[in-house]
């Protein structure tokens, strides 16, 4: 009896182990949005093929629009503000 529970727990331990499919590198997103205290009107967006997205000065409401295909009418009031309570 003894040498037959050893042998279903070593099966039970290693169709697990077995089973698992490979990972491949860490895949995850990071995202860092800061408010910009100079203002002004000009806007850059950096979009070269790649991993990386670079955008600076632009309004939250545009990023919105780009990232998730919305239109302006499906975007919450509040991403047009400028955050500041008043």
């Amino acid at each position: 009896m003894t040498k037959w529970f050893f042998l279903f727990t070593a099966i039970a331990i290693a169709i697990p182990t077995f089973c698992q499919t490979p990972v491949e590198g860490h895949k995850y997103d990071v995202v860092s949005i800061k408010g910009n205290p100079a203002g002004g009107n000009q806007f850059f967006i950096d979009d070269r093929p790649g991993p990386r997205f670079v955008a600076n000065k632009v309004p939250l409401r545009l990023l919105l629009r780009r990232a998730f295909r919305l239109q302006d009418s499906q975007i919450p009031t509040y991403a047009s503000s400028s955050g500041k309570a008043a």
